[in-house]
């Protein structure tokens, strides 16, 4: 997704002072994982970035390989957890992934 949104929005969009979410100032983030009802298919993230009670930001990923080993975990068992950081040094994982068990 970081390639995407740099691709739609710029490389000054998201962070301290961003063009389209300023990350010094209150925003709201919300992931959705598209399904089937059963959860035993998901193939999509998207991701809406909002601030200043407007819908500033919409970044997508079709990635059914990298999900769908996932979609047991989907069945409300689980807690999420997600982080954005800033990776443009290119130093390290470009995201991490943990799972912890209630």
């Amino acid at each position: 997704m970081h390639v995407q949104g740099e691709a739609i929005y710029g490389l000054d969009a998201y962070g301290p002072g961003g063009d389209k979410i300023d990350t010094n100032r209150p925003f709201k983030m919300k992931t959705e994982f598209v399904s089937d009802k059963r959860y035993s298919a998901v193939w999509t993230i998207k991701t809406y970035f909002e601030q200043d009670g407007e819908e500033k930001m919409m970044l997508q990923s079709y990635c059914p390989d990298f999900l769908e080993p996932m979609a047991s975990l989907f069945d409300g068992a689980e807690a999420w957890v997600f982080s954005s950081w800033d990776n443009r040094s290119g130093k390290g994982a470009d995201f991490e992934t943990y799972r912890t068990c209630p």
